[in-house]
């Protein structure tokens, strides 16, 4: 699939600020990360593993086992960690190939041999395979929604019978209509991305973390025709970005 603008971006956050980008919290931009900052990134991994884990045993009651796991935006790896001790077999896809470079790293550094990493901005590159779990977090609403429904589906599709999914999205956010225009702008075209930066002092060539809301009626579409036969959503909120996190049993 030809990269986006949000995927340009998202290869300059990797190269200048790859753990900041994955979770925007000033204890893990580049210039603050110390090696207990770091920890702590990791382990907000773990306990969102460990959450999701627990919160798709309200789709089913038998204990969740995991052979394969897809982590679709996997980033610097945060996640791949803590999935590699509950599924025997684990695959994350980034379109950044300089947050790829850090995955592979911190595999490396927990001592992690059964993950797969893939450079690509679609699922299908492995429309071919099928997972007990596939997951996504904190990634979809980075994608233009005209792709991120496709990639939506894809990754339903993706769910073996009998497995789940986790997938986040946005859906609202509490900026005013103004700052909404003004983003859309920035989002669609590089000039006003960059112009936006220097009337703000910042470097024009900074990149814009794009932010994408989707049509819920749409998105539940997706999931039905996806063969979906029950779910679980949790709401979410972050920073007035309004999402849900969809569990899902096929």
């Amino acid at each position: 699939m030809k990269k986006s603008a949000s995927d340009v971006s998202w290869e300059k956050f990797g190269k200048a600020n790859p753990y900041y980008a994955v979770l925007t919290d000033n204890r893990f931009a580049t210039e603050n990360l110390s090696e207990e900052n770091l920890q702590t990134f990791f382990e907000t991994g773990e306990d969102h593993v460990a959450h999701v884990l627990k919160t798709l045993q309200f789709l089913d009651d038998q204990p969740i086992v995991l052979d394969s796991v897809l982590d679709f935006g996997c980033g610097t790896g945060r996640l791949l960690v803590p999935f590699s001790r509950v599924a025997e077999n684990v695959t994350g896809i980034d379109v950044s190939a300089s947050m790829l470079a850090e995955a592979k790293n911190n595999m490396a550094k927990y001592q992690v041999n059964n993950v797969q990493l893939v450079e690509s901005n679609s699922p299908d590159v492995l429309k071919d395979h099928q997972f007990d779990l596939v997951h996504s977090y904190i990634v979809l609403q980075h994608i233009p929604v005209h792709t991120g429904y496709h990639v939506l589906d894809v990754l339903t599709q993706l769910i073996k019978p009998g497995g789940y999914g986790m997938i986040h999205l946005t859906y609202s956010n509490d900026k005013t209509l103004i700052k909404n225009q003004k983003n859309k702008l920035k989002s669609r075209y590089q000039f006003f991305s960059k112009f936006f930066n220097v009337v703000s002092g910042r470097h024009p060539d900074k990149p814009y973390m794009h932010m994408n809301n989707y049509n819920l009626a749409k998105v539940f579409r997706i999931i039905e025709k996806a063969g979906i036969t029950r779910s679980y959503v949790e709401l979410t909120n972050h920073g007035g970005f309004r999402g849900l996190c969809l569990y899902l049993a096929r």
